[in-house]
């Protein structure tokens, strides 16, 4: 895996996982395919992760939180919110880019 550095010059891959494409079982995001998804682009060097409020109404936060959050270190990766109505900037929060109410939510 390729990294650049942004602005605060952590190390993020190249290419990053979104978070919008979660497969759904029954209506509901399918943790178990979820992981197995998050695990596979961790482990080829993907640290950079996206997701959004609009993504499967809320519910691409939660999937993250527990795929990611809540097994992998937290400064081996970077999880990117975007805030509803806000243009912001990345913030780095414990080793953790976070925006708008992310950051609340992942870092309880």
């Amino acid at each position: 895996m390729k990294y650049r550095k942004d602005k605060y010059g952590n190390e993020l891959s190249i290419l990053g996982f979104g978070c919008m494409r979660f497969q759904k079982k029954l209506g509901k995001i399918n943790m178990e395919l979820c992981e197995k998804q998050i695990m596979n682009a961790y482990n080829n060097g993907v640290n950079y992760f996206d997701t959004a409020y609009v993504y499967h109404g809320g519910m691409s936060e939660v999937a993250a939180k527990e795929a990611i959050v809540k097994r992998y270190p937290r400064d081996s990766f970077y999880l990117a919110k975007v805030a509803k109505g806000t243009d912001a900037d990345v913030v780095v929060f414990c080793g953790v880019s976070f925006m708008g109410e992310s950051a609340k939510m992942l870092n309880p």
